[in-house]
């Protein structure tokens, strides 16, 4: 039997493609998270064929107790991320992103 928290994470894939194919996205989670199952590298759990003109979009899934208090959104709509001398990275919610695309 897999872990409690591989069980965790399953679900959570699982619930973010069921989201996604409500809302018009298709998209697949890789077996075993691993996206090699689907033909792209390891770290893929998720793959959505078309998301907003984008093929073949790839998700990492990361599910956590507690997310670092820094990350907390408040009263704002997006919190912008960026290690240092990294690209910048957006964290919005799921249902915000899908509602971007669809009215693209």
């Amino acid at each position: 039997m897999a872990s409690k928290s591989k069980r965790k994470g399953t679900r959570f894939e699982n619930e973010i493609v069921k989201c996604l194919n409500e809302n018009g996205f298709e998209s697949v989670r890789s077996w075993g998270s691993n996206g090699k199952s689907l033909g792209f590298e390891e770290d893929v759990d998720i793959v959505v064929k078309d998301f907003g003109g984008i093929k073949d979009f790839k998700i990492q899934a990361k599910i956590r107790a507690a997310l670092p208090k820094y990350l907390e959104m408040g009263s704002c709509d997006a919190v912008v991320i960026r290690e240092d001398r990294q690209v910048p990275k957006v964290l919005i919610p799921l249902m915000d992103l899908i509602g971007i695309l669809e009215n693209k």
